[in-house]
């Protein structure tokens, strides 16, 4: 399930993916850990995407912003539609 599950989000456009027990949560402050959000939480699926790395060697930031900002609604894309899937596939 694990693979499957990192599988489904790499395939909406994540270029990492990861899937851990919630246990490895349990030293975080108060108000940030999963069990915080939702008490039965068992597994949490976390996930990044890079911006292109030639981003870094430009002399504007008006350029990396722009690009930062539209990183934003692509993980906001991919980890709704990516939610969406593994929902419909394992209930």
């Amino acid at each position: 399930m694990k693979d499957r599950i990192k599988s489904i989000v790499m395939a909406e456009g994540a270029d990492v993916c990861g899937v851990s027990h919630v246990n490895r949560f349990a030293d975080s402050p108060d108000g940030f850990s999963p069990l915080d959000i939702w008490a039965d939480c068992r597994s949490v699926v976390a996930f990044g995407t890079a911006l292109p790395q030639g981003l870094s060697l430009v002399d504007s930031r008006l350029i990396y912003e722009h690009f930062n900002r539209d990183i934003c609604g692509m993980v906001d894309r991919i980890c709704i539609t990516s939610a969406k899937k593994i929902e419909r596939e394992f209930g």
